[in-house]
Parts: C-alpha cells; sequence; structure tokens
C-alpha cells in the first residue's frame, strides 16, 4: 500500500510543483507521513478523477462536450440562415435531417447555391424568347455534363479508395514489425515456447483500449481506441508502447525481466570504431 507521503508528493508532480519546492519539502520531511499506510482504492479513487492539463485535453468525454456546446451553436445559425434566405420549409428540414453538425453546414451551403441558381433561372426563363427550346437544349447539355462527371468521379474514387486502402495496409505493417521487433527483445520463460508467449501476447494486446499507430511526430504511440485522435493516458500519465508491452509481457517473461538493450539493438549492423556501419548500404531501419 502506498505511503501517504507518496500520495501527497505524486499530487504535487501533477500539479508542476517542484520536488526541491520548499513548502512541499517541508512537509514531506515529517516522518509519520512515511508511516501511515493507505489502501490502494482510496489512492486509485483520487488519482483517477483529478486530471493534468495534458490528460484533460485527450479526454474523450470532456472533449464531447466542448464539441457539443461549439457545435449547437452552428446548428441555430444554420437554421436562422436558411430561413432568412427563404428557402422552403422541406430544403430546410432536409439539412436539419442530417445528424452530424458539419454534414449541417455543408449541406445548407449546397442547397443555398441551388436555390440562388434556380432561382435565377426562372427570372430569366420568363423573358427569354423561346425559352421552351433553350430549356431543353439546357436539359440536354447538363444531362451531358453529368454523365461525364459521374464516370470520371467514379474512376477517380476507384483510385483514391485503392490507394487509401494501401497506404493503410503498409502503415500498419510497419506498426506491426515495430511491434514484432520490441517483443523480439523480451527474454521469455523456458516454461513456454517463444512463439506461444508472443500469440498470447498479440491475442490480449487485441482486446486492450488502445490501438498503436504513428502519430503527427512520425513515432508510434498509444491511442484509444474509441477515438484514435486522442492519446491514451492512464493514472494521468501518457501510456508508451513500452509500457503497454511490458505490462502483457510480464507474466510470460523469465523472472519478468525487462528487455535487454542489446537485444533490442541486435538488427542493427556492427559499427566500425568511428562510429560507420559495415556493409557499405546496410543502414539502420527507421520508422
Amino acid at each position: 500500500m502506498p505511503k501517504a507521503s507518496e500520495l501527497i508528493s505524486k499530487l504535487a508532480k501533477d500539479a508542476g510543483i517542484e520536488q526541491d519546492n520548499e513548502a512541499l519539502k517541508a512537509v514531506l520531511s515529517d516522518p509519520k507521513l512515511s508511516e501511515v499506510d493507505l489502501p490502494d482504492d482510496f489512492t486509485g479513487a483520487i488519482t483517477s478523477k483529478l486530471m493534468t492539463l495534458d490528460s484533460a485535453k485527450n479526454n474523450p468525454d470532456i472533449a464531447k462536450a466542448f464539441k457539443g456546446q461549439y457545435l449547437g451553436t452552428v446548428n441555430r445559425d444554420v437554421e436562422k440562415f436558411l430561413k432568412d434566405n427563404e428557402l422552403p420549409d422541406e430544403v430546410i428540414e432536409q439539412v436539419q435531417a442530417e445528424s452530424d453538425s458539419l454534414a449541417r453546414l455543408r449541406a445548407a451551403m449546397k442547397v443555398y447555391a441551388e436555390h440562388k441558381e434556380n432561382t435565377y433561372k426562372e427570372q430569366y426563363l420568363k423573358n427569354a424568347p423561346d425559352a421552351e427550346k433553350f430549356k431543353q437544349r439546357e436539359d440536354e447539355l447538363s444531362n451531358m455534363v453529368n454523365k461525364l462527371k459521374g464516370e470520371v468521379a467514379l474512376k477517380d474514387n476507384e483510385k483514391a479508395n485503392l490507394r487509401k486502402e494501401l497506404e493503410q495496409q503498409f502503415e500498419q505493417e510497419r506498426v506491426n514489425w515495430s511491434i514484432n521487433q520490441q517483443l523480439a527483445g523480451y527474454e521469455f520463460s523456458d516454461s513456454i515456447p517463444k512463439d506461444d508467449a508472443r500469440l498470447l501476447i498479440n491475442a490480449k494486446l487485441s482486446t486492450l483500449p488502445y490501438v498503436f499507430r504513428k502519430g503527427t511526430d512520425g513515432q508510434i504511440g498509444v491511442y484509444q481506441k474509441d477515438d484514435p485522435s486522442l492519446v491514451a493516458f492512464e493514472d494521468n500519465k501518457e501510456l508508451t508502447v513500452k509500457d503497454v508491452l511490458d505490462k502483457i509481457a510480464a507474466p510470460y517473461l523469465k523472472k519478468h525481466e525487462a528487455p535487454k538493450e542489446e537485444q533490442r539493438r541486435r538488427f542493427e549492423p556492427p559499427k566500425t570504431k568511428n562510429g560507420r556501419s559495415f556493409g557499405g548500404h546496410a543502414q539502420k531501419v527507421k520508422l
């Protein structure tokens, strides 16, 4: 069980207070605090509810609350804009049927542009000579253009979707390769075959509420499965790939040893005294 002094020290650290702070040192100097044992569920209840700035930014409930607050204003403004421009009620209802606020905004812009174009055409055709002929020819040309646009868009979409799918598969392969490289550095217990241990670890990884992916900084990190744009936190600490793998692999390690650094780097080519790699073209793989 953690001591009272340890809880105070952790809370101070999360609050950004340096360990050499005089007031903090004075509090922690009381020897009685190091004698008081606190139950794990008590300290866990405190540390799990208090958030640092970084963990709050990545909290999905907080993100959802702020999104709802700001996007609610967008919804009201969209409805007012459509009514002020005298769009038909059925068109406004069609826009409001969009469940997503940004989709609602895009739909409003589209129907407004169509409404302005149709209004102009109606006014022009009333006064144009041979209005019926003009409209017929316009419809023919419009249908031809739409058909060509549809064919081009279909081919472009197919290529874009295929490219996106291949890029995602390639990126996932790179992530899997990196994870397997890290697993290769663990010294597994003799009581279980290494391949079986890796299969069990991968099975457990698939049940976690986290995903491994490359971040905007180019490094592979741990993100929340429900919202992969948010970094994963545990006890107000940003999780790393090593944190997760160490925890999952622990039951299968020999005496629960951490991965050996020389094993992690065993795929690097040997180097000369001046730091250059043997083999000319051999290079360290960088993700």
